[in-house]
């Protein structure tokens, strides 16, 4: 658990997939709850923050596979864009794509109905067509077995979504993909529309205790008398 702990706090990226995984576990918790109580306590918030279209929806996820291919993807492409860019503008490009791809779902729900999109997929798409354009002829593999160019599988990735919106399977999500997709091919282009610092958090000083500081009294007093 300690060796755990200090993965998250390697990178900020790493902290990245750690809130999303914290998130998933409350997630799934409160589907338990609801399931032992009969209530659909999961089901409503997911509702409430797709309809709202909330920035925090995107680190909500439909299911384990759903989770685990988003975090795999941040780890991936985040760590790749991280050797090119700073870390902290690899994590806006993240939350900004997640914002892209919720303005894309939004401006086509009056079409759609009540639909429930939320998870990560617009800032992971943006990371992916970024990692792409920055080094199209990385090759990776894929089930340890298939060699494969970035370039060209997150060419396929996009052109499943595509097909997806046309047969009209989980559209909402497949436009949150091109629209996460959409803004990385812009900021690619004009990197310098994302901000290269997070701001700093507060942190809490930590008091010294009263020993600590008698101790360093008595040693200021022992030297002005040598």
């Amino acid at each position: 658990m300690n060796a755990l702990r200090i993965w998250f706090k390697q990178s900020k990226i790493h902290g990245l997939i750690g809130l999303i995984a914290v998130v998933f576990a409350l997630q799934s918790s409160l589907e338990v709850f609801g399931w032992l109580w009969g209530l659909s306590l999961e089901e409503t918030i997911l509702n409430w923050f797709s309809l709202r279209n909330d920035f925090p929806g995107g680190f909500l996820h439909h299911g384990l596979f759903h989770v685990v291919f988003n975090a795999a993807m941040l780890w991936y492409a985040g760590g790749l864009l991280a050797t090119f860019w700073k870390t902290d503008r690899v994590v806006w490009l993240f939350l900004t794509g997640i914002v892209a791809g919720g303005l894309a779902f939004w401006s086509v729900s009056p079409v759609m109905g009540t639909v429930v999109v939320v998870g990560a997929s617009g800032g992971i798409y943006a990371l992916l067509v970024v990692a792409a354009l920055t080094a199209p002829g990385m090759r990776i593999r894929l089930f340890f077995s298939v060699s494969i160019n970035l370039q060209t599988l997150v060419m396929v990735l996009l052109a499943v979504s595509f097909i997806a919106i046309v047969a009209g399977s989980n559209v909402g999500g497949n436009v949150a993909h091109l629209g996460g997709a959409l803004w990385a091919y812009v900021v690619f282009h004009r990197p310098e529309w994302l901000p290269d610092t997070l701001p700093n958090l507060p942190r809490k000083k930590k008091r010294r205790s009263g020993i600590h500081q008698a101790s360093r009294r008595h040693v200021k007093l022992q030297g002005s008398v040598d």
